[in-house]
C-alpha cells in the first residue's frame, strides 16, 4: 500500500510539473511561485552546505530582479499592455530558468 502512495504521488508530481501554464494570468503565478520557490531552495542550500552565502546572494538579488519583471508585466497587463506583460513575463523566466540551474542538483 505504501508502495502504491509513493508511485501515485510520484506520478501526480510529475505530471504537476510538465503542465505548462496556457495563459498569461497562469504564466505570472507560476512566474510568481518560482521566485518564492528559488529563494527557499537557496536558502535551503546554504543551510544544507551545498552553497556558499556569497553564491546564495547573487541567486537572491536574481530573484528579485525576476520579481521586478513580474510585477512589471502584471502592471503592463493591467493597463491592457499584454505584449509588453508577455515579454516582461519572458524576462522573468529566462532569469528563473538562469537562476535554477545555479542551484545544486536536488534543491531545486
Amino acid at each position: 500500500m505504501k508502495l502504491y502512495a509513493f508511485t501515485l504521488a510520484a506520478a501526480l508530481a510529475g505530471c504537476a510539473a510538465t503542465v505548462a501554464p496556457q495563459s498569461l494570468d497562469e504564466g505570472l503565478a507560476y512566474a510568481e511561485s518560482q521566485v518564492t520557490g528559488i529563494e527557499q531552495s537557496a536558502a535551503t542550500a546554504v543551510a544544507n552546505g551545498q552553497l556558499k552565502p556569497a553564491d546564495a546572494a547573487k541567486v537572491l538579488a536574481g530573484a528579485d530582479q525576476a520579481m521586478v519583471a513580474v510585477k512589471a508585466a502584471k502592471a503592463a497587463e493591467s493597463a491592457g499592455d499584454t505584449a509588453t506583460a508577455q515579454g516582461k513575463l519572458a524576462v522573468a523566466t529566462s532569469l528563473l530558468a538562469q537562476l535554477a540551474a545555479m542551484l545544486p542538483k536536488g534543491t531545486k
